[in-house]
């Protein structure tokens, strides 16, 4: 019953219906009285996460620090606690939080192998966040040694790297993404995997101003995969905003040419 009722609140809190998935958790929590197991604390994350949504910082981390004192290794919790203190400026906290979470994290990873599964928490995310807590105390010399060890960690797992991008992408950090995915083009194996990286590149030039990069990108992208269609319109876009409508005419010959070639040798 209980098991039923936290999925509830769950899709309660996934609907935005936050008044009554913050009810009907509050009920769960006070059913446990004063006992304090470390499944309750799953309970605690998302009230915070409710608290959260609702714009209550504050009461979230009083749930966060419950929770993490019922559950320490609880990497969610965590987690979020570790966000809600920057969030409210508590930089010092965050940053403590944060270096709990990636002895946590190493600790995990000298255990378990294999790839992150859904919902779990990347090392390469967690300390590129604590480069931004860093930054964000004027710890300069910090910041960058854990910018650069969140490189070596996303590095190292494709499904880490994924995490990392998808960090990089939430925080707004468009030139350390375009770093994280020529990183990535340099040690991926076929040409649909060259051309997918490529089209991410692209995209990222784009969002930055960086028009010409991004169309030689694109152009790029298309010489590695000629098949992938949805890439002509794209380029096709970019050359009329750049102006450069003669080069991208150019590249349509040269792949046509490719196209011809890898038919006559088949």
């Amino acid at each position: 019953d209980r098991a039923v009722r936290f999925t509830l609140a769950t899709a309660l809190f996934q609907a935005e219906r936050f008044e009554q998935a913050r009810t009907l958790t509050t009920k769960l929590i006070d059913e446990y009285g004063r006992r304090r197991p470390p499944e309750r604390a799953n309970l605690h994350l998302l009230l915070a996460q409710i608290l959260r949504a609702q714009d209550k910082p504050t009461e979230a981390i009083q749930q966060l620090e419950q929770g993490v004192a019922m559950d320490m290794g609880n990497l969610r919790l965590q987690h979020l606690l570790g966000q809600v203190y920057r969030q409210t400026g508590q930089l010092d906290k965050a940053e403590r939080a944060y270096h709990a979470l990636v002895l946590l994290l190493r600790r995990r990873a000298a255990l378990q192998r294999g790839p992150l599964q859904e919902g779990d928490v990347g090392i390469a995310e967690v300390l590129f966040e604590l480069h931004l807590v860093s930054k964000d105390l004027g710890a300069q010399e910090r910041a960058v040694e854990n910018l650069e060890s969140a490189f070596d960690a996303a590095a190292l797992d494709p499904s880490e790297n994924e995490r990392f991008e998808t960090a990089l992408r939430a925080f707004g950090s468009l030139e350390l993404l375009l770093r994280s995915l020529q990183q990535r083009l340099a040690i991926v194996d076929t040409a649909v995997q060259r051309a997918n990286v490529l089209a991410e590149i692209a995209e990222a030039q784009g969002k930055l101003g960086q028009s010409d990069l991004a169309l030689a990108s694109l152009i790029q992208a298309i010489e590695e995969n000629p098949e992938a269609t949805a890439l002509y319109d794209k380029a096709q876009e970019l050359a009329q905003r750049a102006g450069e409508l003669d080069e991208y005419a150019a590249m349509l010959e040269k792949a046509s040419d490719r196209a011809l070639q890898d038919r006559d040798q088949q």
